[in-house]
């Protein structure tokens, strides 16, 4: 019995032979060899080989490699469950989705419980009045203007640096 958020795998020495969803299922145990491992879908997958990405329906299966200059997070069923930093990564289920934001953007925009999940570190929240403006720069280069409003900028690299104008001053050189 596989409950609803479970997945079986079933082993023959050790190597993956049926993937299994939610349900009841009949498993033969003539062979001492066979044997069932049961996960939760929010587990983290036993190592993908070829095999077990060849039982794993592809609807139920998603990988995703995040680069250096990238992070994301995994939704499942359309609610944030974790951060992911790069490297390679697998998750099963059917509703996952993964929102993924390229730090070389500079700025970026995430729903409120999203937001909430990502390290306060990574990033910072800039409010600017009608009055202010912003430029990131990044290797003390500018590299984007910001308008009045709210802004979220990613500090991940420490060559990364905002600095804000009042435009009832004088203007920077």
């Amino acid at each position: 019995h596989l409950a609803q958020g479970q997945y079986g795998l079933v082993l023959r020495d050790e190597r993956p032979v049926k993937f299994l969803r939610p349900g009841i299922h009949r498993i033969w145990k003539i062979d001492g060899n066979v044997r069932l491992r049961v996960f939760a879908e929010n587990e983290p997958l036993p190592e993908i080989t070829g095999e077990l990405r060849d039982i794993i329906p592809a609807a139920e299966l998603l990988e995703a490699n995040i680069d250096l200059n990238q992070r994301a997070v995994l939704l499942r069923d359309g609610k944030p469950e974790r951060v992911l930093e790069p490297g390679h990564h697998a998750f099963w289920g059917k509703q996952n989705k993964l929102l993924t934001w390229k730090l070389d953007d500079l700025a970026f925009w995430a729903q409120p419980e999203v937001l909430a999940m990502l390290p306060a570190t990574w990033f910072q929240t800039i409010h600017l009045a009608p009055t202010e403006r912003a430029v990131i720069y990044r290797d003390d280069k500018p590299k984007l203007f910001l308008r009045p409003g709210i802004h979220r900028v990613w500090m991940l690299d420490p060559m990364v640096a905002v600095r804000i104008f009042n435009v009832l001053e004088l203007a920077p050189e």
